[in-house]
């Protein structure tokens, strides 16, 4: 039986979606009116004054009453505005009447909180289900709900079985206290402590996790319970995650090897890292250094604080330096352009504002800790008050040095040291100068070479091609005595001259590895002098197949090009190899058809070619809500979709293609090229599952059609005589279907 319920809005109690079905109840928070449903009355959704929550909420519709508590929520305006906003405290649902047995949950800009919890059932992203009278949500972070829509069914009090722990079997416990349990996959613990031991670029995050009752090994930290394995590096940028952050995470008690490891961990929260709101202009108080560290610890109120930079490290893109004036110092944990501006962009600001050590700056943050030293968080720029840095040395304080003088030297960036020697370990195509400077004394490393002091970083090419600069050439430079993790560095260095040309070389340059030509160019070490060379290995000096060397000429096979310059009478060669590549190109149907269950690549696994049209991007985790077929305001780098039709708009008939870091991510993804929509394009990788469906890994090489050439990257040669699925999997002779047989596809009926 269908019942209707109507609320009127003289009695403050709109349900904005007011309709009961027999088996369904459904609240909608998406108006401004709802924001009166929990007696909020006397604002209105965008009172900046509205006080904060100090009681727990309710309303109620049939038999279904929805109740938000205090914790976490720190003004009304933000919790209500537009949905039911909720960065912390429990949301619950409870029914007088039939189990419920189903929420769903319409999200506002796909926000929820990663690491939410429900006391009862299985709680995924905008849905649980179970078999339960109440259902307690415990909200980890920024959740914003449109609707909410409860599904009532028959039932005892005995909830349905559910492979997946119940909430309940999480338990918050020490790390000792984890250290001290049985082994099991189906109890999960809450663990909170600080990372240490976090390798730089671990992709799969592998850490210890230690707090006051000692430590344990955590094998693997994944986004969310059971998500995607190599993630770790876009987890740990999104939020802050490195060695020293405190951290609260969920997993099972494993072991290997008689080591006791945290198991199919799943992160849940940077403790400290929640959200705020900004405080009142009133709330900025002027202190000195000395002030701000007797000061107690809050997100709430901002301090400006004046003083002098110091220990700011070389190329440090977080802005982490010591903050000090005359009263003390304070570490200064990242510094911002502006109010929650975005991270790791210190080096644009250092260098707009000129700001390094020795620089007066005034700043504005809260007063933090980590462990036992005071910091300032969420720090931003206020101004430069004065160039603190000691003025350029005179040209008398540039001292003549040796090497070996020069480090022996103390460190400092006052005095400057004039340094001659012969440049060695500097790296083809190297755009900032990094090399070993060699004299007869020692030797020691050159951390970037400048045109001029304090010129342009990253513009060497400019000047080894103006100066002659490469190995082997003697030159003279400027730069300070500094040092980095105790090798000694050349640092704030800049070109004086070349004293010597490096020695006269003849040069043979062409693409080693080619596909289809390569052109070969020789280069005698002096334009006036005669180059002979040949192509079948014998000797270009005495042979009677040589050539005498006029102009770039093609090969198209693989052969070593020696030559001889006749008046220096010296040597070179080079071997060049055409790549012997089959390839196989399959279409996205293929793909969707061979429902590859790995998600990486298995030993013998063949790469192949697939052909389709970019149709749009996957946001968030999830495939199908997260699907946009346009590029808009497109925000993510790492995917795209790719479809039959160039105007597909069914995720079903899309695959989701990875896109790595490089050269392939760079002029792929739809956030830089949003012209790239619509394109066709052929892809060259790996037939694999991603996103839990049928999905394309490990790109290495790509063409748009219409392309003259193929950009094969290592692509893989086919084994002759073996048969594989589209998905790259060996199979025999009884296998049906689409095969790759020799490089090439074929249908076995």
């Amino acid at each position: 039986m269908k019942k209707t319920l109507r609320f009127s809005l003289l009695s403050m109690l709109l349900m904005l979606c007011g309709s009961i079905y027999a088996d369904e109840v459904k609240f909608d928070f998406s108006t401004d009116d709802a924001y009166s449903l929990f007696g909020l009355s006397g604002f209105s959704s965008n009172d900046s004054n509205a006080g904060d929550i100090t009681e727990d909420k309710s309303v109620k519709s049939g038999d279904v009453t929805i109740t938000v508590s205090p914790s976490g929520v720190k003004n009304p305006n933000r919790m209500w505005a537009g949905s039911l906003r909720m960065y912390g405290g429990t949301l619950t649902v409870a029914s007088a009447g039939k189990n419920i047995t189903a929420i769903d949950f319409e999200l506002n800009n796909s926000k929820w909180g990663s690491g939410n919890t429900a006391d009862s059932g299985k709680l995924e992203t905008g849905k649980w289900t179970g078999n339960a009278k109440q259902v307690v949500i415990s909200v980890a972070a920024n959740t914003q709900i449109k609707s909410m829509t409860i599904t009532l069914g028959e039932g005892g009090d005995t909830p349905d079985p559910d492979p997946d722990p119940q909430p309940g079997e999480i338990k918050k416990v020490t790390v000792a206290e984890f250290n001290a349990a049985a082994e099991s996959t189906d109890v999960w613990y809450q663990l909170s402590g600080t990372v240490k031991n976090l390798k730089d670029g671990d992709i799969y995050g592998n850490f210890d996790l230690e707090d006051e009752t000692g430590s344990v090994y955590v094998y693997g930290l994944l986004s969310e319970k059971g998500g995607e394995k190599k993630l770790f590096q876009e987890l740990a940028a999104a939020k802050g995650i490195k060695n020293g952050t405190k951290i609260t995470i969920i997993g099972n008690r494993g072991s290997y090897k008689d080591k006791i490891e945290v198991l199919n961990a799943y992160f849940v929260s940077v403790d400290g890292q929640g959200e705020e709101p900004d405080p009142q202009p009133e709330e900025t108080k002027k202190a000195t250094i000395a002030e701000f560290n007797a000061a107690a610890e809050s997100s709430n109120v901002w301090y400006q604080l004046s003083g002098t930079v110091k220990n700011l490290q070389d190329g440090d893109q977080y802005g982490n330096f010591d903050l000090e004036d005359e009263t003390g110092s304070v570490y200064v944990y990242g510094l911002l352009s502006e109010k929650g501006g975005e991270k790791k962009q210190f080096q644009a600001l250092a260098a707009e504002k000129g700001i390094k050590n020795g620089t007066k700056i005034t700043i504005c943050g809260n007063r933090g800790s980590y462990g036992d030293k005071i910091e300032v968080v969420n720090a931003y720029f206020v101004s430069v008050d004065g160039q603190g840095d000691t003025p350029d040395p005179q040209p008398d304080e540039i001292k003549d040095a040796t090497v070996a003088e020069f480090n022996a030297a103390a460190e400092s960036t006052n005095v400057w040291y004039k340094l001659k020697g012969e440049v060695k370990n500097l790296k083809d195509g190297d755009q900032y100068g990094n090399f070993d400077l060699e004299d007869a004394t020692g030797s020691v490393y050159v951390y970037g070479l400048l045109s001029e002091k304090g010129g342009e970083k990253g513009q060497f090419q400019a000047l080894a091609a103006a100066k002659g600069i490469k190995n082997g050439c003697k030159i003279t430079l400027i730069g300070n005595r500094g040092s980095y993790k105790d090798k000694i560095e050349v640092m704030n260095a800049y070109f004086v001259s070349v004293d010597e040309a490096a020695p006269a070389e003849l040069t043979i340059s062409g693409e080693a590895n080619f596909d289809e030509s390569t052109v070969v160019t020789i280069t005698p070490s002096d334009v006036d002098h005669d180059v002979y060379y040949t192509l079948d290995g014998s000797d270009p000096k005495t042979s009677s197949t040589n050539k005498r060397y006029m102009e770039p000429f093609t090969i198209t096979e693989t052969c070593t090009v020696k030559a001889w310059e006749e008046d220096a009478d010296i040597y070179a060669e080079k071997k060049f190899t055409k790549n012997t590549v089959e390839v196989v190109e399959v279409s996205v149907e293929d793909v969707i058809a061979a429902a590859p269950e790995n998600t990486n690549a298995a030993d013998g696994q063949q790469k192949v070619w697939v052909k389709g049209y970019i149709v749009g991007y996957v946001e968030g985790q999830a495939y199908a809500t997260g699907a946009h077929f346009d590029a808009d305001g497109c925000e993510v780098k790492t995917n795209l979709l790719l479809a039959t039709n160039y105007n597909e708009t069914n995720v079903e008939n899309c695959i989701p293609v990875q896109l790595p870091n490089g050269d392939v991510r760079n002029d792929l993804n739809l956030q830089d090229h949003p012209e790239n929509l619509g394109k066709e394009v052929k892809l060259y990788g790996y037939v694999l599952k991603y996103f839990s469906v049928p999905g394309f890994k490990n790109v290495t090489a790509y063409e748009f059609t219409g392309n003259t050439s193929v950009n094969a990257i290592n692509a893989d040669t086919v084994n002759d005589g073996k048969m594989y699925n589209v998905a790259g999997q060996r199979v025999d002779k009884a296998y049906k279907g689409i095969v790759i047989v020799g490089g090439k596809k074929i249908v076995v009926k």
